[in-house]
């Protein structure tokens, strides 16, 4: 997604998923020069410390502090000036058929026999909190069917278990709402937050973002998004 605006010098905005879409666009409707590049929350990141993004959009869970998003920040951009803006709270779990007729309710079941998993792309916030989970049980993944597998993006993933390709995929809420023969099941809140770097090229951008986070419009269409809680939408949980 690029939109020319006079003068304007490009902002990069990485991650996945669709508020991720919006933000880009919201921003270019307020005359940023706004472009999109998708890929998983951990690459964005890398990303936005190499100074080829200047936004990152994530969703990473550290099971060590039972914390999202902000050890990612500090490890994967150490030394940089970022400000990052919380967008969503929201539900991630498990996407099984309809009745659960294996009984996957936990992490621990992943591994029991005869459960074919789904697996999520290597850097997405699904894929990172699968392995944070397993790391945290001591668990060997490849004792996980189709754990090495090819692995898919969201909505792709809970697709398999509706068509009974898998049994299993890590997924949001929001992936599962609406999939004919599958069902949620929740455990862990999570939160999507916007990471954007402090230099003189985006401060004026971030001066945008603060009044959009603050418009009634924005929070609506943020709201309508459904499945997710956006009420602390655009508050400062990190700064460095």
């Amino acid at each position: 997604m690029a939109f020319d605006v006079p003068g304007g010098s490009r902002f990069v905005v990485a991650g996945s998923g669709k508020i991720a879409d919006m933000l880009a666009g919201a921003l270019c409707s307020r005359g940023v020069n706004a472009q999109r590049a998708v890929r998983g929350g951990y690459a964005a990141l890398v990303n936005l410390y190499a100074g080829e993004a200047d936004a990152a959009v994530v969703n990473l869970y550290d099971q060590a502090s039972n914390t999202w998003n902000t050890p990612y920040v500090r490890n994967l951009a150490p030394g940089s000036s970022v400000v990052v803006f919380r967008l969503v709270n929201y539900r991630v779990g498990f996407a099984v058929a309809a009745g659960n007729p294996k009984k996957i309710r936990t992490w621990g079941a992943l591994l029991h026999e005869g459960v074919v998993l789904a697996n999520r792309t290597k850097g997405s916030g699904a894929r990172v909190l699968l392995d944070e989970k397993l790391r945290a049980m001591d668990a060997r993944a490849e004792n996980i069917t189709g754990y090495t597998a090819k692995a898919f993006a969201g909505t792709e993933a809970v697709l398999r278990v509706a068509k009974g390709m898998a049994d299993v995929a890590i997924a949001n809420e929001g992936e599962v709402a609406g999939v004919d023969g599958v069902e949620f099941v929740p455990l862990a809140a999570a939160s999507v937050d916007v990471v954007v770097r402090k230099v003189p090229e985006t401060r004026a951008v971030i001066r945008q973002l603060k009044e959009l986070f603050a418009s009634e419009s924005f929070a609506r269409e943020v709201k309508a998004l459904g499945n997710c809680d956006p009420s602390r939408l655009g508050v400062i949980v990190y700064e460095s």
